[in-house]
């Protein structure tokens, strides 16, 4: 019988021990969602991030790398902490964005903590820089009495050109060039977003068609 007791008792403590450890503290991890407006802003924009952290403990330390922490608010209507920041592109590049918070309940017995990225990419803007007249083509030649050619009319597009170096077409112009000209330089007009643009361009004289 005493052999029995002595059984009964170790598989009691043995049992027991585990619960007790576990008592001691216990985690979990936070689930973190970070947005933002766009994950593409040009140099010299603001970004402003949130992250939404559901609400484990009313002790809490959180903080932001890379970006302006704004502030912190416990959301009663979601039971969660909104953090919000602000990221100023200042250069070109790809900027990870980070958010963590680590809370604790009680005693410490209960830990909650997480960690979320955000990956934001920096371009250059792209700008109209200047203009170009292509693709021009004789639409009307004015001849003298005596026969000789006084000059001629040419149509062509106008293209604008970006700083990335690409080019859009805008409009169509009509330029006079005199026989002897092989090019001239003319003024165009583009119009880009409700604003107008003038450029000084030189425009290459059209091979005989």
């Amino acid at each position: 019988m005493k052999k029995l007791i002595e059984i009964v008792l170790a598989i009691i403590i043995f049992v027991g021990a585990p619960s007790t450890v576990m008592a001691a503290s216990w985690s979990r991890e936070a689930e973190i969602s970070l947005t933002a407006k766009t994950l593409k802003i040009n140099v010299g924009e603001t970004l402003k991030l949130t992250a939404v952290t559901q609400k484990h403990s009313s002790t809490y330390t959180d903080g932001w790398n890379g970006a302006q922490k704004l502030s912190t608010l416990y959301d009663n209507s979601c039971d969660s902490y909104i953090s919000t920041a602000e990221f100023l592109a200042k250069e070109p590049g790809v900027y990870t964005i980070t958010y963590y918070i680590y809370m604790k309940a009680g005693s410490g017995k209960l830990q909650s903590s997480g960690i979320a990225t955000q990956t934001i990419e920096v371009i250059s803007p792209v700008t109209p820089v200047s203009a170009e007249v292509r693709d021009l083509s004789i639409i009307n030649r004015l001849v003298r009495p005596d026969g000789n050619m006084a000059g001629y009319f040419a149509i062509g597009n106008v293209y604008v050109i970006w700083s990335d170096g690409s080019a859009t077409l805008d409009s169509s112009t009509c330029i006079f060039f005199r026989p002897e000209e092989m090019s001239k330089s003319v003024e165009v007009s583009v119009s880009i977003e409700g604003k107008q643009y003038t450029y000084t361009v030189n425009a290459r004289a059209p091979l005989e068609n």
